[in-house]
């Protein structure tokens, strides 16, 4: 009868069965008990006790600390998740390796790259540019360095593809020569936010390297205290500026620059080199300069004395 089997669920029992079960006489918990009720016969109802047990025994709970608990050693302890990394370097280059070309137009770039961030959770990178401008203040010619800021530079998706994890950035519209001093900065955009700032090093821009064709003295003549120089551009197009030296000897390594005179390919020029006195030899060279700061060889010289 069902109070043979005084139970509810979560109580605990222990099995009294005769042989061949005696295996089964452990301690259990009942996981669900319902009385049910069903129709024998005509006469007869028949009264059941489903019953659901699970195994509760001792050995199942048994635990030898000897053997089974083990020391941990603690490590260090941070109150707050790690942030994603930034890139391992960035690097900034400049000049031929950095040139961008449009067309047959080549445009001046610096340029900066850097492999991906070491954090799984990178999702892209986010970098900026900025620049100093000299400043010469004072009838001495003081010299200082002005920041003008960062700009944003944009944003950079970290796809997953097997690029090689290299990434890159182009800085636009750089000014060329030591008046400027470019920088660019890095950081890491994560699932969980992003990483610090990762800065390189100051760089003047540069153009990309080229030879470039010497111009040529054309004409010289002399007067009182004056020498007339003529000196014509030579016919690069890539030819941007000729800038004429003076030497008191036969040698454009001891030459001194006079004149620097746009031109552009075979342009002709005439300047006068005065108060010179009488009696005085000079000896003239020409280059030509492109628009990348590029200088060619000089011309061969040519010399005139005053009257």
């Amino acid at each position: 009868m069902p109070d043979a089997f005084d139970l509810v669920a979560g109580s605990v029992c222990r099995l009294n069965l005769p042989a061949p079960y005696g295996a089964w006489n452990e301690k259990y918990e009942v996981e669900s008990i319902e009385p049910t009720a069903g129709i024998n016969d005509s006469d007869a109802v028949t009264i059941r006790l489903p019953v659901v047990l699970s195994e509760a025994s001792d050995a199942v709970f048994a635990w030898d600390a000897a053997s089974e608990e083990k020391d941990v050693a603690p490590g260090a302890f941070s109150p707050t998740g790690g942030k994603v990394q930034s890139p391992p370097a960035v690097t900034i280059i400049t000049g031929s390796l950095a040139a961008q070309q449009s067309g047959d137009m080549t445009i001046a770039a610096v340029l900066a790259y850097w492999q991906a961030s070491v954090s799984a959770s990178a999702k892209g990178y986010e970098w900026e540019y900025g620049y100093y401008r000299r400043v010469e203040s004072g009838d001495n010619g003081t010299v200082s360095w002005k920041w003008e800021g960062w700009r944003s530079g944009g944003q950079i998706a970290d796809s997953g593809a097997d690029d090689g994890g290299l990434f890159q950035a182009v800085v636009p519209l750089v000014k060329i020569g030591d008046r400027y001093r470019y920088k660019i900065r890095v950081r890491t955009r994560g699932t969980y936010g992003q990483s610090d700032w990762l800065e390189t090093a100051w760089i003047h821009a540069a153009g990309p390297e080229a030879e470039i064709a010497a111009p040529e003295i054309t004409a010289i003549a002399a007067g009182a205290g004056w020498i007339d120089v003529t000196a014509q551009q030579s016919g690069d197009r890539n030819a941007r500026e000729l800038l004429v030296y003076a030497a008191s000897a036969d040698s454009p390594l001891t030459a001194t620059l006079l004149w620097t005179v746009n031109a552009g390919a075979n342009v002709s020029i005439k300047r006068r080199h005065s108060g010179l006195g009488s009696g005085v030899t000079r000896f003239y060279f020409a280059r030509a300069r492109d628009q990348w700061g590029n200088l060619s060889p000089f011309s061969a010289g040519a010399s005139a004395t005053t009257t």
